[in-house]
């Protein structure tokens, strides 16, 4: 059409010209009427067709270049329709197959590129001025806050969008999760740029998919401020080779417990724990399971790590507790294995609560004892008015508790207690400051509750431990005989060795008041105030030899 035209506008010039009537530079001439007219409206269509064509002309121009993506706000878009290599974090993949979507999306959007992404999308900074948040009562803060811009479902696309071969996706910036749980699925690595990165939980958290394998979550600060009354991250069950590194769980204010792992080979390495102090920071569901440097410094009476029942093989090393007990292991109903407690510190746990506490069962009369414990090498300080820095209660059997040194001076309750505890050995430790009256560095005791019922220790020894500044250095009772859980018939503990031990600045240096089978020798039992007494009524076949009484 504009071809035409402008042929057209060009013979209406010749016309003119071979007429004459074009006024030339340089030559007379003159214009008709109708010569004028032609002309005018020759340049007028000319002028039109020109201005209605420049706008197309120019579309067919490339002069743009490579486009930045943001995530606006006020987009009519969702985090799906974004490309993923432009999310606010790096997407690295050698694999580049389709991977299974929730809703539709383009292929080209599920197609992770093999090199490190480094286009950038501005962090979710702004929020919608039309939403609410309406707070729970579990939370820090009960006023309302704006909802921020979700990133859950972006999250979640570049994760499938790894396929089965995986890849690593790199936090650059915060996220907010509020539209779905996110899943971590087989052969991922997710992680922040470094550890300020952080995950805010808006009534949504992360997951460690069922049946995943080879998944790794590092280097983040993950917030529950807003999480509301759930689990902060959950490992599911079937999950294995599961590892949790460099992490902080902040702002939990929920009754569940924060972290719980109900994989398989999983190691929980170098997490702290801030503001979570109404619940277990770490719950233990799944065997071959490894805690490792994790800490918490929070106010609680809630242990740092918890363990539930018919598990084997967990080891917690290297760990720091202050201000809260180690471990407790008193809540499960079946029971459980291989339990190794080690070179952990533990630093003034509070009133009424147990350091470490190895028991089983889940209220009288269930037990469910704990089979093969290994208590080793912990340094332990009792809180004010703490209770036992380590317990072995439930009838728990092939314990050992070595090389442990714990201070009970803020205390005064006894430090290491058998009480009930089945072929447990209590070697090398050294324990003080246990005070308190009737208590004592190291007990040995038959119990009427601390069994989920009645329970006696049997075949236990107390070896080459140094205890001072005690009331009673290291003693065999039945607590509380009379008890109505006893029925007027209480238990004694039987087969009990004291050997090899140094007790001193005590008021007693061994204490036998109730038990049968005891053999007490090579002690050095003089720097106290009564090196030995036993109750010859209630304690049966007893034996001393060559213990140093003065």
């Amino acid at each position: 059409m504009f071809t035409e035209a402008f042929i057209r506008v060009i013979r209406n010039c010749e016309k003119l010209f071979n007429d004459n009537k074009l006024f030339l530079v340089g030559e007379r001439g003159s214009f008709s009427y109708m010569d004028r007219r032609r002309l005018l409206v020759t340049f007028l269509i000319f002028t039109i067709l020109v201005i209605c064509f420049f706008p197309h002309l120019s579309s067919q121009i490339d002069t743009s270049t490579t486009k930045s993506t943001f995530l606006d706000p006020s987009s009519q878009y969702s985090p799906e329709d974004l490309p993923l290599n432009q999310g606010n974090f790096s997407l690295i993949s050698t694999n580049s197959s389709k991977a299974p979507d929730p809703s539709p999306i383009p292929t080209s959007v599920l197609t992770p590129t093999p090199s490190k992404i480094t286009t950038n999308i501005s962090p979710p900074t702004s929020y919608s001025s039309n939403e609410s948040y309406s707070s729970n009562e579990v939370f820090a803060s009960p006023s309302p806050t704006p909802t921020p811009v979700d990133n859950s479902r972006e999250l979640q696309s570049a994760i499938w969008a790894l396929g089965k071969t995986g890849g690593e996706i790199v936090l650059r910036s915060d996220l907010y999760l509020s539209e779905i749980d996110v899943a971590v699925t087989s052969n991922v690595v997710l992680s922040g740029v470094d550890s300020n990165v952080t995950l805010h939980l808006m009534s949504k958290r992360l997951n460690v998919a069922v049946n995943a394998s080879n998944v790794v979550i590092k280097n983040l600060t993950i917030d529950a401020s807003y999480l509301g009354d759930r689990n902060v991250l959950a490992i599911y069950l079937g999950a294995r080779n599961v590892t949790l590194t460099d992490l902080i769980f902040q702002n939990h204010f929920s009754n569940k417990s924060a972290l719980i792992s109900l994989g398989s080979n999983v190691t929980l390495s170098n997490l702290a724990f801030s503001n979570v102090s109404g619940a277990f920071p770490i719950q233990v569901a799944g065997s071959y399971s490894n805690v490792r440097n994790c800490s918490s410094s929070d106010q609680s009476t809630y242990a740092l790590v918890t363990m539930g029942g018919g598990i084997s093989d967990v080891t917690i090393e290297l760990c720091v507790a202050n201000n809260r007990p180690l471990f407790n292991g008193g809540y499960t109903s079946v029971s459980s294995s291989n339990l190794r407690i080690v070179n952990n510190t533990l630093v003034g746990f509070p009133k009424w609560t147990y350091g470490i506490l190895v028991e089983g069962g889940t209220g009288d009369p269930i037990q469910a004892p704990f089979d093969r414990v290994y208590i080793l090498d912990n340094k332990i300080k009792t809180g004010l008015s703490g209770y036992n820095a380590i317990a072995i209660y439930g009838l728990s059997s092939n314990v050992l508790v070595a090389n442990n040194t714990v201070d009970q001076q803020l205390s005064g309750h006894n430090a290491i207690g058998v009480s009930s505890g089945v072929n447990v050995t209590v070697t090398q430790n050294t324990v003080y400051g246990s005070v308190e009256g009737a208590e004592g560095g190291i007990e040995v005791e038959s119990n009427p509750v601390h069994n989920r019922l009645i329970g006696i220790s049997e075949n236990v020894s107390v070896t080459k431990n140094l205890v001072f500044n005690c009331f009673w250095g290291i003693y065999v009772r039945v607590m509380a005989p009379k008890h109505e859980n006893w029925a007027g018939q209480p238990l004694l503990s039987k087969n009990i060795l004291i050997d090899g031990n140094m007790v001193y600045n005590c008021s007693v240096g061994v204490n036998l008041l109730q038990g049968e089978n005891i053999i007490v020798r090579d002690n050095d039992i003089a720097g106290n105030i009564k090196p030995f007494i036993v109750d010859q009524f209630n304690v049966y076949n007893y034996s001393l030899n060559g213990n140093r009484l003065q």
